[in-house]
């Protein structure tokens, strides 16, 4: 008796309701089972003479359900990861410990992201470092605000500079936002014009050549074309594989740029060093400066833990001509840092003690650059390419439309 006491009061409540209930499925589950496995058999025996076209709805169907799912993970998570930058800006402005602030905050972010805020809060309890736990707790810090969280840790973490990150990082999803809604839209929208020109092929194409043999009419060059591009093996694996494509780069493009990784996979084929990553050094220097820390040490910490490998090599470099007695300016132009119209300006600044300053509005002013190149880049590529995936509707009406107008031309004379 006495065991069957402990051993309920040990058995968690979520367990122990289940447990009450008799276990397995609850009524409201079951009846959603029911409805579903109604809705599917119905479904199935509406199509019951069309199978194939059940399949390929089907087919699409599901790639839509994962796009929307890749969408909705990656909002959620950047939300998360802004929540908890904003926690850290809190925390560093009232003094509040972190490790309550993680606890507590913890059950607001589901299952995945608040177990690796529980994870943080125990390594932060350990006596880690804040920049080194949440370099070993992966999810929790946005890929490319993690060496300016760690810059800016080394300097001080003010809350000035944490809630600079936080704006920093809204300012750049903001002027790149129309840029991958655009790249979106015209992947989504090239991907359903070559499904709908496979369906036309397969189901359509042939019952039209044969009602035009039986009529002694000839196809027009169009509708030849259309389906020799279609009937060819090479051309067949070409289109299959740019809607292979299409579906892999509209789920990675919003995961890419929510989660914060910059150019991500990409980025390793780009020689150069980028306008972000250049303005993350500039800010970071500032930081640096206004803390009165060594420069060599801030250049340290982007060349142990940037994400390119391009800023990394950089950065090192930079670093080892600082020790050799090299001026900070003149190491960072010689590894193209900073630019050689930009060395003036800091040079005179940092003669009258306004280095940090500076280095903030030369990073701004890279920022916004960047977002006019966007917005440019947006408004010059969106009637480009709504022109061609418009040529594509008309070509595919063209082929399938003017052999109906030609039989029915023909039957009326």
């Amino acid at each position: 008796m006495n065991n069957s006491t402990t051993t309920d009061s040990s058995i968690p409540p979520k367990v122990r309701r289940r447990i009450k209930r008799g276990g397995g499925l609850s009524i409201q589950n079951l009846i959603f089972a029911v409805v579903a496995a109604a809705l599917i058999f119905s479904i199935i025996k509406l199509f019951q003479n069309h199978l194939q076209a059940l399949f390929i709805l089907s087919f699409f169907f599901a790639i839509s359900l994962m796009i929307g799912l890749s969408f909705t993970i990656s909002r959620r998570k950047s939300g998360f990861q802004d929540a908890f930058l904003e926690l850290v800006a809190i925390a560093h402005r009232t003094g509040l410990p972190l490790e309550i602030g993680l606890r507590a905050f913890s059950p607001q972010c589901g299952r995945s992201y608040g177990r690796r805020l529980v994870r943080l809060a125990h390594n932060l309890e350990s006596g880690v470092p804040l920049a080194d736990a949440v370099a070993i707790t992966p999810g929790v810090m946005p890929l490319d605000q993690r060496v300016a969280f760690r810059v800016a840790e080394f300097a001080g973490g003010t809350t000035a500079s944490m809630e600079r990150i936080i704006r920093v990082r809204q300012s750049r999803m903001e002027a790149l936002r129309p840029l991958v809604d655009m790249s979106v839209y015209f992947l989504m929208v090239t991907t359903q014009v070559i499904s709908i020109g496979g369906f036309l092929n397969y189901f359509i194409a042939p019952k039209m050549q044969a009602i035009f043999n039986d009529f002694g009419i000839s196809l027009p060059t169009s509708f030849t074309v259309f389906t020799s591009v279609y009937s060819s093996s090479a051309s067949v694996f070409i289109v299959s594989n740019i809607g292979f494509f299409a579906v892999v780069a509209i789920m990675y493009i919003p995961a890419l740029y929510h989660s914060g990784r910059g150019m991500g996979f990409l980025g390793r084929f780009v020689p150069w060093i980028t306008t972000g990553e250049r303005a993350s050094v500039l800010r970071g220097l500032a930081d640096t400066i206004k803390a009165e820390k060594p420069i060599d040490e801030c250049m340290m910490i982007f060349s142990d833990w940037s994400m390119r490998g391009q800023l990394r090599r950089r950065a090192f470099r930079a670093r080892r001509a600082m020790l050799a007695g090299v001026d900070w300016l003149d190491a960072l132009r010689g590894e193209g840092l900073i630019k050689s119209s930009e060395q003036p300006l800091l040079k005179a600044s940092a003669e009258s003690n306004r280095a940090s300053w500076a280095l903030e509005q030369l990073a701004d002013a890279i920022e916004s650059r960047l977002w006019y190149r966007c917005r440019i880049l947006t408004e010059l590529f969106s009637p480009i390419f709504t022109m061609l995936i418009s040529s594509l509707v008309i070509l595919v009406g063209l082929a399938f439309f003017s052999p109906l107008i030609e039989l029915i031309r023909r039957l009326a004379s």
